[in-house]
């Protein structure tokens, strides 16, 4: 309808496979904004990007999960942004359970692109739920703890990196309890250096109303910018087209101010 680049905060990436795609309401959407798994996306907002600036690398989700689940589903990638020869990555894996996030690495390894499972931060996968290392495995009676999979996110870590949980703060192991799960956070904890795991919704002086988690790429790594201001503090710099092409993406720059419900 448009005919021609839709505007800041109105465009589509259609990623990964499904026969939807060759419905008669998809005839001519356009090739250069679909991406399979397994590549790269150099793009924001209309404007393309050397891969020494900005790259999404989509780890899935696979073409055989797209009729499966929802949460299976999840677009999976690892966020790259550089300043020169410094680079911040981001791994961010929606809400995946233990034997996706598994293949990802396993899949990952085994086409020699270890490199695209590093992270500066790593978003705990379904508001930190306990599905990414506890897991009822085929011929188990109950779930049991994966340390594979804990041992290939430390692996992957970065020097210094941060692990945050995109959630409220109760964090429960009551049974039936939906995430935030209390001993996918103790796991966690035990994967960063002490005070290295941070929640949204305990990010703040006032419970009700939590900052922003933001971070600055330094020259010796990534500095965590403390929203009241105890253990860094921001620099003064000009604003880049990078960033500028971020903000203007998403349409609004304004965090939310709901918590999202789970799927």
């Amino acid at each position: 309808k448009k005919g021609g680049e839709p505007d800041s905060g109105d465009k589509i990436r259609i990623i990964g496979h499904d026969d939807i795609l060759n419905n008669d309401k998809y005839s001519g959407f356009p090739e250069e904004c679909r991406t399979i798994p397994g590549n790269s996306i150099y793009r924001l907002d209309g404007q393309d990007y050397q891969e020494d600036e900005f790259e999404a690398f989509i780890h899935a989700p696979f073409k055989n999960d797209s009729a499966g689940d929802r949460n299976d589903t999840s677009l999976a990638m690892q966020v790259a942004l550089w300043d020169g020869d410094k680079c911040l990555k981001g791994l961010f894996l929606g809400d995946l359970k233990y034997p996706t996030i598994k293949r990802i690495f396993d899949t990952t390894k085994e086409n020699d692109r270890a490199e695209k499972l590093e992270y500066n931060c790593l978003l705990a996968s379904h508001h930190c739920s306990k599905s990414v290392m506890y897991f009822k495995s085929e011929g188990e009676e109950e779930e049991t703890l994966k340390q594979d999979i804990l041992d290939e996110f430390e692996e992957a870590a970065l020097d210094g990196a941060y692990i945050i949980a995109s959630c409220e703060s109760d964090f429960t192991d009551e049974k039936g309890k939906n995430p935030p799960h209390a001993k996918a956070r103790d796991r966690y904890e035990e994967i960063v250096d002490s005070g290295n795991f941070l929640c949204t919704h305990e990010h703040s002086s006032d419970a009700n109303n939590p900052e922003p988690i933001k971070f600055e790429l330094e020259e010796d790594g990534i500095s965590y910018i403390d929203p009241i201001g105890e253990l860094s503090e921001s620099k003064n710099s000009d604003s880049l087209d990078l960033t500028d092409s971020i903000l203007a993406a998403r349409g609004n720059n304004k965090p939310p101010e709901k918590p999202v419900g789970f799927g």
